[in-house]
């Protein structure tokens, strides 16, 4: 929270770790989390861009680590 993303450039990684719980899922049960940036006035999902290229949907995929 303490570097907005205006002050973002290209190519920066900003590490900002929110833990999550999740539920306990049945063994084998296929889970992909992800996330999205918005406008905060328009709440207009805001594009994606990864080094492979543009993301469908806007979406950010996010890392599942076990405890």
């Amino acid at each position: 929270g303490r570097y907005p993303t205006s002050a973002w450039r290209a190519g920066d990684l900003i590490p900002d770790p929110h833990p999550l719980a999740v539920p306990a899922l049945p063994s084998g049960a296929d889970v992909r989390l992800v996330t999205g940036m918005y406008h905060p006035a328009t709440v207009e999902r805001l594009p994606v861009e990864a080094p492979d290229g543009p993301q469908p949907d806007h979406l950010i995929p996010l890392a599942i680590k076990s405890p």
